[in-house]
């Protein structure tokens, strides 16, 4: 493989921009791992003045959203839903500089796959109110702060894909907002959806009703925190299973007496409080005493990451904790 290029000086810090969505394809977590070394050793051998991008943050840029409006968000989750792509494994072939908030590093593609789900995202986009920036040429960014260099090959490196997402943020820094699971190959023909008219439709869709026979999907959600092995485990599980799902990262996005309230009715609160977690365990001992389901609501308000992780919501059906068997028997897989 070749590595060894004609690198030059460092380019200025990139600007802060405002938080954005952008769709990307997600790598299953051994080619993650094997473009993190491909990045580290390119940088090393040529001593080159860039940051590689941790593993769990490299991921195949497909379209831009821009900003995160409800509107946006609403037709993105559409459209996500609309792509029936591929259990894709991708070859990536040339490595390259890009400009747009900072030089970067970057494997590219023209695999006629790749480009194919590429394109029906793109169309699914339009139909549900969206119109993306122009289609860059799919890549995957190894490091930041490179120098420019012309688009050179390299040897063939194969990327295995688990899923699309959707994510807000930053390259470097983003929040998963939805994955859906790729399927087998099937014809690349988008799903009809309807479109979005105005911010005030997207605020409040209209549904049809059905027919009394037509069965109805009911959302799955799954509340925790990104940085957690559990929560990845969770995740890796609804992935291979084909189940597709939407990340509360409470957190971030907080978490509210009332939802906390009814986990601790359904479940009990002592299930739905971590105590064997180091949030717990760091609290003062006159916290710890006299614990019951209101004093234990008080806390997990004041800090989520006391919640046990992951909590799932499947309609009436609240599961706290992951194991694996136990996802199994709710999804009947």
């Amino acid at each position: 493989m070749q590595t060894v290029f004609d690198f030059c000086r460092r380019e200025p810090q990139r600007a802060i921009r405002p938080e954005r969505l952008f769709f990307a394809l997600m790598p299953e977590e051994d080619s993650a791992l094997q473009l993190a070394r491909f990045a580290e050793q390119l940088i090393l051998e040529n001593d080159l003045p860039a940051t590689p991008v941790k593993p769990a943050r490299i991921h195949i840029a497909l379209h831009r959203l821009g900003s995160a409006t409800r509107a946006a968000l609403y037709g993105a989750k559409l459209a996500g839903q609309a792509v029936a792509a591929a259990g894709l494994t991708l070859r990536f072939e040339a490595i390259t500089s890009l400009t747009g908030g900072g030089r970067r590093l970057a494997l590219v593609s023209e695999d006629k796959l790749l480009l194919g789900v590429q394109a029906l995202l793109d169309a699914a986009l339009q139909r549900n109110g969206l119109q993306p920036r122009e289609a860059p040429l799919p890549h995957i960014t190894l490091a930041y702060g490179a120098a420019r260099l012309e688009p050179q090959p390299v040897a063939p490196i194969a990327v295995t894909v688990s899923g699309l997402a959707l994510l807000r943020g930053e390259a470097e820094d983003f929040q998963v907002l939805r994955r859906w699971p790729l399927n087998k190959p099937r014809s690349l023909a988008p799903i009809a959806a309807a479109p979005i008219l105005s911010r005030e439709a997207a605020k409040k869709p209209k549904r049809k009703a059905g027919p009394p026979s037509e069965k109805k999907t009911m959302p799955i959600t799954v509340y925790g925190i990104k940085n957690c092995d559990t929560m990845k485990k969770a995740f890796t599980w609804l992935e291979s299973h084909g189940i597709a799902y939407d990340f509360h990262d409470y957190k971030k996005a907080g978490v509210t007496k009332a939802q906390l309230s009814a986990w601790c009715k359904a479940a009990g609160w002592e299930k739905v409080i971590n105590r064997a977690g180091p949030s717990f365990r760091k609290l003062p001992d006159a916290d710890k005493e006299d614990l019951n389901q209101a004093k234990a609501i008080a806390l997990m308000l004041g800090n989520p990451s006391m919640i046990k992780r992951p909590v799932l919501e499947n309609g009436a059906t609240l599961e706290i904790g992951f194991k694996p068997e136990r996802y199994g028997e709710i999804f009947g897989k």
